[in-house]
C-alpha cells in the first residue's frame, strides 16, 4: 500500500538507477498521461540565477489577477511539496500521492513496452502537469531544472512566453566553460514566434540570445537593469521605481532585503506585460502582487538578525554580498558572523574568494549532509588563501549553527550561504528549542 511518505522514499532512490532521458521519451510518457497541462497557458523560465523568484513574482501578480496558477520549481529545502504550488499552497498529501501514482501507473506499463524509467526530475515533472491539470489552473510556471535546451520542461511546444534569467557560470560540466555556451542551452527553450523576456548580460552574451530569437522570430523584450532605482531600503523592504512599459516610472515595494530581488521581479513584470499588454495589471494588481511575494532561503530573514541565502555560484554571492554590505554598513561594533558551505560541482573556491573581501567577525564552516558535500576543512584551509580571520571548523551543521549563534549574540548578524541544501537543512532543525 502506497503512502506520501513511501512515495518519496521511492522518489529519492530514483537517481540510483536511472539517468537522463531524451526529450521524445519525457514526451511519450506525458503522452501517454494524457498530455496533461497542453491546454493550459504556460510560462517558461530558464537562467542561471533568480529563476525561483521570478517565478514567484510571476504567480503572486497572478494570484492577485485573479488567475489560478500552478508553480513548478526546484529545488525543494524542506519537503518535496514545495515544487507543486497552486496559488502559492503546496500540494496536499493525497494530492501528491494521486499524482505519483499517476505517473507510476504510466511507469510500469511503458517498461512492458521497453520504455526506460524517467528520472526524479522527469517523475516530478510529470506529476506536476498531472497535478496542474487535476486543479485547473489556468496558468502554469515551468522553472527549468538545469540547461533548458535538453531539460524535461522544454517538451512544451508552444508555451505563451519565455523568459531568460541572467546568464552565470554554473554546471559547466554540462552546460558548457562560458557563458555564452551556457546562453545556448539556455535559449533552447526559445519557441517559434514565442515572445522572449531576457535580462541583459553582456553584449556577447545576449547576442546568442537574440540570434536565436530572430531566428525563430520571436519578439524580444530585453530587461535593462539600469531602469532600477533604489528609493529606500527600510526594516524589511524595499521601495524602488521602474520605467514601465505604460508610464515613465512606477513605484513598487517588495518585502525583502536582497537587492538583487529588484531585478528579478522587474523581469517578471516585463513579462507580466507581455502577457496582459491592455494595462489590466495597473495600478493596484501589479504592486500588490510584487509585494505580496515571499520566498524561502533567498537572503530571507529569520529575524534575530538572522538570513539565510541559497547563492551557490559566484554571480549568487556577488550579488548576495552586494546585499550584505548594504546591511552591514554603519554596523562595526556588532558581531558579522558567516556560516558557509558548499557541494563539490561548484566553483567553491571563486565564491569563497568574494566573501573573503566582506569583513565578517568571525567565519564558521560546515560540511553538508550529502556525499556530494565539501569537507569543512577543506573550505577552511581555501578560506585561508583569502583572508586572516578567525575560521571556526564545525563538521556537523547543527554545532556549526550553534557556534555560529554564539559569535552572532544578541545584537550581531549572522549570514548563511553557499548552497540551498545548507539552507534547507538549517529550517528543517530544531536548534535549542527554536526553529532555523
Amino acid at each position: 500500500m502506497w503512502s506520501k511518505e513511501r512515495a518519496v522514499q521511492y522518489l529519492l532512490n530514483v537517481p540510483k538507477f536511472t539517468e537522463k532521458n531524451s526529450l521524445d521519451h519525457t514526451k511519450t510518457l506525458w503522452k501517454k498521461l494524457g498530455s496533461p497541462g497542453k491546454d493550459k497557458k504556460i510560462i517558461h523560465v530558464a537562467g542561471t540565477n533568480g529563476k525561483g523568484s521570478i517565478c514567484a513574482f510571476l504567480a503572486s501578480v497572478l494570484k492577485e489577477a485573479g488567475k489560478r496558477t500552478g508553480a513548478f520549481t526546484s529545488p525543494h529545502l524542506v519537503t518535496m511539496e514545495e515544487r507543486f504550488l497552486v496559488d502559492g499552497k503546496m500540494a496536499a498529501d493525497d494530492q501528491f500521492l494521486d499524482a505519483f501514482l499517476r505517473v507510476m501507473e504510466v511507469v510500469e506499463k511503458g517498461e512492458k513496452e521497453k520504455i526506460s524509467h524517467p528520472t526524479f526530475f522527469e517523475w516530478l515533472f510529470l506529476m506536476a502537469m498531472v497535478l496542474f491539470e487535476e486543479k485547473e489552473t489556468d496558468y502554469i510556471i515551468l522553472e527549468t531544472g538545469l540547461g533548458g535546451r535538453l531539460d524535461a520542461t522544454n517538451i512544451i511546444e508552444k508555451p505563451l512566453i519565455t523568459i531568460i534569467t541572467g546568464i552565470g557560470l554554473d554546471h559547466t560540466e554540462y552546460l558548457g566553460e562560458t557563458k555564452e555556451e551556457i546562453a545556448f542551452e539556455k535559449a533552447g527553450i526559445l519557441k517559434q514566434g514565442v515572445p522572449i523576456v531576457y535580462r541583459k548580460t553582456s553584449p556577447s552574451v545576449d547576442k546568442v540570445i537574440e540570434e536565436r530569437a530572430d531566428l525563430l522570430q520571436c519578439p524580444r523584450i530585453p530587461v535593462d537593469l539600469s531602469e532600477i532605482k533604489i528609493l529606500g531600503i527600510k526594516n524589511k523592504h524595499i521601495d524602488f521605481s521602474f520605467k514601465s512599459r505604460y508610464d515613465k516610472y512606477i513605484n513598487l515595494k517588495i518585502q525583502a532585503k536582497a537587492l538583487y530581488q529588484t531585478e528579478n521581479a522587474i523581469v517578471a513584470i516585463r513579462g507580466l506585460e507581455e502577457i496582459f499588454p491592455e494595462k489590466t495589471l495597473y495600478p493596484t494588481v501589479l504592486p500588490t502582487g510584487i509585494e505580496k511575494m515571499t520566498l524561502q532561503g533567498r537572503m530571507e530573514d529569520m529575524g534575530e538578525g538572522i538570513y539565510v541565502d541559497g547563492a551557490h555560484n559566484i554571480d549568487g554571492i556577488e550579488a548576495f554580498c552586494k546585499t550584505v554590505k548594504s546591511l552591514i554598513s554603519n554596523k562595526e561594533k556588532k558581531n558579522i558572523v558567516l556560516l558557509f558551505s558548499a557541494v563539490q560541482e561548484k566553483m567553491y573556491e571563486n565564491m569563497i574568494e568574494e566573501l573573503a573581501k566582506i569583513p565578517f567577525s568571525i567565519i564558521v564552516v560546515t560540511t553538508i549532509n550529502n556525499q556530494r558535500g565539501v569537507k569543512a576543512k577543506e573550505i577552511s584551509n581555501i578560506f585561508k588563501k583569502f583572508t586572516d580571520r578567525t575560521i571556526i571548523v564545525e563538521d556537523r551543521i547543527e554545532e556549526a549553527y550553534e557556534k555560529a549563534m554564539e559569535w552572532k549574540g544578541r545584537d550581531g548578524f549572522l549570514f548563511v550561504t553557499g548552497s540551498l541544501y545548507l539552507v534547507g537543512e538549517l529550517k528543517n532543525l530544531s536548534v535549542k528549542d527554536r526553529k532555523v
